[in-house]
């Protein structure tokens, strides 16, 4: 049957388009949440070690986003953080985490940590519609902050 071959074929292009989009649309997503981070935490010292806040701040990951994928577009878990404690001291994570309950909440930091003992369990798998429904509301948030 030559039509099976062929079929095959758009099949498994069609899954290399998909993944790209996915690829892209993560990467977007990445784009517009640390950028909400950002414009959110301008002006607010380095979550971990309350160095001033610089242009240069980076959007750092209280639970690491390539460990813990459910966390990985959190607004919990992203907050301004100088490059010295997030690139040179992987984080800083002791005083993230001490001044991190400080910031949001013993609240939201419990459930925090309550949602990274979930993510051991499981893993998320992001599809475009979950990564556009977050780019959507992170927008939002944008606009809130610069109306």
């Amino acid at each position: 049957d030559v039509q099976k071959p062929r079929l095959e074929l758009e099949k498994a292009q069609k899954e290399r388009e998909t993944s790209k989009s996915l690829k892209n649309a993560l990467k977007a997503t990445k784009t517009i949440v640390h950028e909400y981070i950002r414009l959110r935490d301008k002006g607010k010292p380095c979550v971990s070690c309350g160095e001033p806040w610089r242009e240069d701040f980076h959007a750092c990951h209280y639970h690491k986003a390539e460990l813990f994928e459910t966390l990985k577009f959190n607004l919990d878990n992203i907050h301004g953080g100088c490059v010295g404690c997030n690139i040179h001291k992987d984080g800083n994570l002791e005083q993230y985490n001490i001044n991190l309950p400080l910031r949001i909440g013993k609240d939201r930091f419990d459930e925090l940590q309550r949602l990274a003992q979930i993510d051991k369990h499981y893993s998320k798998v992001w599809n475009l519609e979950n990564l556009n429904e977050i780019r959507v509301k992170v927008r939002q948030l944008i606009k809130e902050l610069n109306p």
